[in-house]
């Protein structure tokens, strides 16, 4: 009974978001609780690994094993099913840890040239089932009463690399952290309208992680010559 499912998950925390970061190898996660846009408690994360299936896909094909060989389509099935396990088990958690909300980066992902190799272009292109997997989540948040946000990628990897450095956490939870701000920012300013809304949520205002922003400037051996422009920054560095 859907209704009784609802109800029995309806109990949230407020501003506690679990964030995801995707890529064709890993998936990063975070559970924060946001006080503020800088002020955060990070409860739980993890990574689940994909490599693995990708890389024996590779291999296959490195035999000229047609996709009609019981091996490609084992390794096919594999693939789809764990995805959906993924999708499932991360929805166990989000319940568990009363998730207000769930926000993920939104990716227009069409198969091109990414300009990184060709074995880059099979990995993102042709092995890695995003809409799948985010229609299962999606379904799954509306049966249990979870808010759904994708929000916008820019620069994500980089700000929550930067930003988030010293919990000293993989590159794809960092990255995961900075999804959950920008979706906690945009549900609290578009959608409840608990904070006044902002012109720009990408990149956050440096006077509120002056500390944070300040140590890994130091880090790089850099002064601060970038004002409040993270992009400006990204270019810098790399």
């Amino acid at each position: 009974d859907e209704s009784q499912l609802s109800h029995f998950n309806s109990y949230k925390i407020k501003n506690r978001v679990m964030g995801i970061d995707l890529n064709p190898n890993y998936i990063g996660w975070s559970i924060v609780d946001w006080k503020s846009e800088s002020e955060y408690n990070i409860i739980k994360s993890g990574v689940y690994i994909i490599k693995d299936l990708n890389d024996k896909e590779k291999e296959l094909k490195r035999l000229k094993l047609s996709s009609e060989d019981p091996k490609r389509i084992f390794i096919s099935n594999k693939r789809n099913f764990e995805m959906i396990e993924i999708s499932k088990n991360l929805m166990n958690i989000a319940l568990y840890y009363h998730c207000e909300l769930i926000s993920l980066e939104k990716l227009d992902i069409r198969p091109k040239d990414n300009n990184k190799g060709k074995k880059y272009n099979i990995v993102v292109n042709n092995q890695w089932i995003r809409n799948k997997f985010i229609n299962n989540l999606k379904k799954r948040c509306v049966l249990n009463s979870v808010n759904f946000l994708e929000v916008a990628p820019d620069y994500s990897s980089f700000i929550g690399n930067f930003l988030f450095r010293s919990e000293k956490l993989p590159d794809m939870i960092l990255a995961s952290i900075e999804l959950g701000r920008r979706g906690n920012e945009y549900y609290s300013q578009y959608i409840k309208k608990t904070k006044d809304p902002k012109k720009n949520i990408i990149q956050p205002e440096i006077i509120s992680f002056l500390s944070l922003y300040s140590k890994s400037l130091e880090e790089f051996g850099l002064q601060n010559q970038f004002g409040t422009d993270f992009i400006k920054l990204y270019y810098i560095i790399t």
